[in-house]
């Protein structure tokens, strides 16, 4: 993220993907709410709200992906004018349609 983007002020999970997440967490000195997303929320996401900064989505990869299929989504998501959802990336990935072998 990029330096001005500030503290985040509260994370959202999906909770049904983080069950046991923390109520709390503590980050440079700050304690920082972790809150369940609404239900329906994009699964595989992590949502940082970092005040009048906005709010900044971060994909995570599913710890069990081969290594050399969890590059590839990353990337992926990275890609200016990329409409895709975090879901749909990862099961691009996992069929191995995103130009490598399956997961």
């Amino acid at each position: 993220m990029e330096p001005h983007t500030g503290a985040a002020i509260r994370v959202t999970v999906n909770a049904a993907e983080w069950p046991d997440a923390p109520e709390t967490v503590m980050a440079s000195g700050r304690v920082t709410a972790v809150e369940p997303a609404r239900p329906g929320s994009e699964t595989h996401t992590i949502t940082l709200d970092c005040g009048s900064a906005g709010c900044r989505s971060l994909m995570v990869v599913p710890p069990d992906e081969p290594a050399g299929t969890a590059a590839r989504p990353p990337a992926l998501a990275a890609t200016p004018g990329n409409p895709l959802t975090a879901a749909r990336v990862l099961a691009l990935a996992d069929s191995g349609r995103l130009g490598g072998t399956p997961g």
